[in-house]
């Protein structure tokens, strides 16, 4: 399939690969996979990760106390943007991240 943004844009470079895997405590196992969307630069791309954090079906599933065990795996390590840490030492917020 095409991978698309949260917006709907569709994306047009490919880079890392995210899967991540729940099991429920029921013993139900659930997997899907996401991808980086390439919007130009650094700044406008749309990581996998934001992808699993935005997923309202892993959302949905962690608060109501379904998931006995959430495995992300990474085809790549995350870039230099997704360690909070940019010039001078200083830590920047991600804003909209859920708590």
């Amino acid at each position: 399939g095409i991978a698309t943004a949260p917006d709907g844009d569709i994306c047009g470079k490919v880079q890392v690969v995210a899967v991540v895997r729940l099991l429920g405590h029921d013993g139900s196992e659930w997997i899907c996979r996401y991808a980086n969307c390439f919007r130009g630069s650094s700044e406008a791309n749309v990581h996998a990760e934001s992808f699993v954090i935005a997923d309202e079906t892993i959302l949905s599933a962690v608060r109501a106390g379904e998931v006995a065990e959430l495995t992300l795996y990474l085809s790549y390590q995350p870039c230099h943007h997704s360690g909070g840490r940019f010039g001078g030492g200083e830590a920047r917020q991600r804003r909209g991240a859920p708590p």
